[in-house]
């Protein structure tokens, strides 16, 4: 399934969907980073979305779920970001999303110290399993860089053996892996070497590319991701997830929009030819 991201304004734009169908999109992965899912409003704005991904013939593929700043620290409590995440379960389940990613969050307050944000972490996922498994939704933990721009600045699961030592002390198949290729794209080490390692925990992508300096989320093909060697890998651990294509679409002059989306398509259509 080619996919791709988009917040909830986006969603609830019909035309806006008709567009992305006509270029050959199937799937959405909702953005749920939105104060809304914190009020009881929300159930209403979802069903809205749902009813218009039907009537556009478009299926809800997966979610981000609601995350904190990158730069809180991993043991602060928001009482409204904790609601918008507690809904967004209940959301996944009436968009019939299976998967939502998450953020991990890092001990900013600590140094960046790995085992304080392992902990948090960890109590914070067993706490969300709660309200997740009572709607059968899963949560894929995503992989953050150190970014180029910012080294100084270690987030969690950079490291793909944190990554890796997190998803499985959870020991639950509501907990996976969502892969976000651009923020790989930033490190130092080999991708299919790492990609390897992560196996078949891989539930979810987030595909763009970028030239290895920002986090820029464009149209793969653009970047310097070598698409050839790293999405076979995928297909080695049966990955059977969409290929879901996480973009900035907000500086696209509304005149080259349509253009765009159908490249950015028919690269999807490309990538997806080498899990099939």
């Amino acid at each position: 399934m080619k996919s791709i991201s988009l917040d909830i304004a986006h969603a609830l734009d019909e035309n806006f969907l008709k567009i992305l169908k006509e270029s050959g999109f199937s799937g959405i992965d909702l953005g749920l980073n939105n104060q809304i899912m914190a009020t009881d409003a929300f159930k209403g704005t979802i069903e809205t979305v749902r009813e218009l991904f039907d009537l556009n013939r478009l299926i809800c593929s997966q979610v981000h779920l609601p995350y904190y700043n990158i730069f809180d620290s991993s043991e602060l409590y928001d009482d409204e970001k904790e609601a918008e995440i507690k809904n967004a379960f209940e959301a996944m389940a009436i968009l019939g999303a299976k998967w939502g990613a998450y953020h991990p969050m890092s001990a900013t307050n600590y140094e960046y110290d790995r085992k304080r944000a392992m902990n948090d972490n960890r109590e914070k996922l067993k706490k969300y399993l709660e309200t997740a498994s009572k709607f059968n939704v899963g949560i894929a933990v995503e992989n953050l860089p150190i970014f180029p721009d910012c080294s100084q600045y270690r987030f969690f699961t950079y490291d793909e053996d944190d990554h890796i030592e997190l998803v499985d002390s959870l020991n639950s198949e509501l907990i996976a892996i969502c892969w976000d290729f651009g923020h790989s794209n930033l490190m130092k080490y080999d991708m299919a070497q790492v990609l390897d390692k992560l196996g078949d925990r891989i539930k979810i992508t987030h595909i763009h590319d970028n030239t290895k300096m920002c986090d820029l989320h464009i149209c793969p093909g653009i970047g310097k991701i070598n698409w050839e060697s790293v999405m076979p890998i995928l297909k080695k651990h049966h990955y059977s997830g969409p290929v879901n294509l996480e973009l900035e679409l907000s500086y696209i002059h509304p005149e080259i929009l349509r253009e765009y989306l159908n490249m950015c398509s028919k690269m999807a259509g490309y990538l997806e030819n080498f899990i099939n």
